[in-house]
């Protein structure tokens, strides 16, 4: 079966300015032409060249021959983590002007907007159109970051799993580091592997018939003989996570220190909305 290779237009997302990014300007014509007809495969456009799959897992790849290289055994969530840290980086970025300096600038805007209302009030005229003005930019800031945000959410959640799904489809000599997920690579290999034959068997191929039936007999045994070690990490998969499991995870390097981080950043986050809001409302 010949592979079918369709041209797609440009990515309107790829050249665009900062204030149709932030603003997805940039969608319109899309929008537009899905408003007068349904949208078909020649209406989508290319991917960035960012998320080309080629080029993510080159990135990945890179990190991982590192991980290999490097001493002690090979893991992958590091490998990810040094692969994508500036994009979740800018993201962190994202979070920390939203929560701290948006939230906490509006009401410290509002309060003083408030203080035009009291009797004999020295705030002016001038300064309470200001700090409205100021409270609706704000709000409006908050509404692009917020959509800036969950987009480049899901955007480097797409970007890590073709990362993965190339490298997971890349020919390697061994199972990659002889763990669990080696074993059931393997196994799903092997699984795709009989599945395929059996499918071009049953369509009447009978070129190397014998043969067939050999590889397919021996793969079969293979995957019984598997069955047992898939069973068990199947079985170790479930029920409840131990608090020392837990504790190992914290306490294993990148991992903690992101862990932490994050928790001292929400924390430190919370504290400061909470002094705000009473600040305001004992002011």
């Amino acid at each position: 079966m010949e592979a079918i290779t369709r041209k797609l237009p440009p990515n309107p997302r790829q050249n665009a300015g900062i204030v149709s990014t932030l603003t997805f300007w940039w969608t319109i014509d899309l929008f537009r032409k899905g408003y007068s007809k349904v949208l078909e495969l020649p209406d989508l456009f290319r991917p960035l060249d960012v998320d080309r799959s080629d080029v993510l897992g080159d990135r990945l790849e890179k990190k991982w021959y590192e991980q290999q290289a490097g001493p002690g055994r090979p893991s992958l969530v590091k490998a990810i983590f040094k692969t994508f840290w500036r994009e979740y980086g800018v993201l962190g970025f994202i979070t920390i002007i939203n929560d701290i300096v948006i939230r906490l600038a509006q009401p410290i805007f509002l309060g003083w907007l408030l203080l035009y209302f009291r009797k004999d009030s020295e705030v002016t005229r001038e300064s309470a159109f200001m700090y409205a003005g100021a409270i609706v930019l704000l709000n409006a800031l908050s509404v692009i970051t917020i959509n800036q945000y969950v987009l480049g959410s899901f955007q480097n959640g797409m970007k890590v799993r073709i990362a993965v799904c190339r490298e997971d489809g890349s020919e390697h000599d061994g199972p990659g580091g002889g763990d669990a997920d080696g074993s059931v690579s393997v196994g799903g290999d092997k699984r795709s592997r009989r599945d395929s034959r059996a499918s071009a068997r049953s369509a009447g191929s009978s070129t190397h018939g014998d043969l067939t039936d050999e590889e397919l007999k021996r793969e079969e045994r293979e995957l019984a003989a598997d069955a047992p070690v898939q069973s068990n990490m199947e079985g170790t998969s479930r029920g409840k996570v131990q608090g020392s499991l837990l504790l190992s995870y914290l306490g294993s390097g990148a991992n903690g220190l992101v862990m932490c981080g994050l928790l001292a950043l929400f924390l430190a986050t919370q504290l400061a909305a909470s002094g705000a809001d009473y600040w305001v409302a004992f002011w």
